[in-house]
């Protein structure tokens, strides 16, 4: 991730995080996975993973994509 709206930044440091940096993690992914209209290969590119790390991810954090995509 290379930037940050100051709104993002805000929501971040408002929430408690209490599993801690993994949870972040997770919250990051999610968002780029609703940023590019559930479509997982663009959002694995932009986070620099592989698509195959990005739907394991999915799978075991119950993220869904967007409605009409697999």
């Amino acid at each position: 991730v290379t930037g940050i709206s100051r709104e993002a930044i805000s929501a971040i440091m408002l929430h408690d995080w209490p599993g801690n940096v993994r949870e972040l993690e997770n919250a990051i992914e999610h968002a780029f996975v609703q940023r590019n209209q559930g479509k997982k290969v663009a959002a694995a590119r932009e986070l620099g993973i592989d698509k195959n790390t990005l739907r394991r991810k999915m799978i075991r954090l119950g993220i869904r994509p967007t409605a009409g995509r697999p």
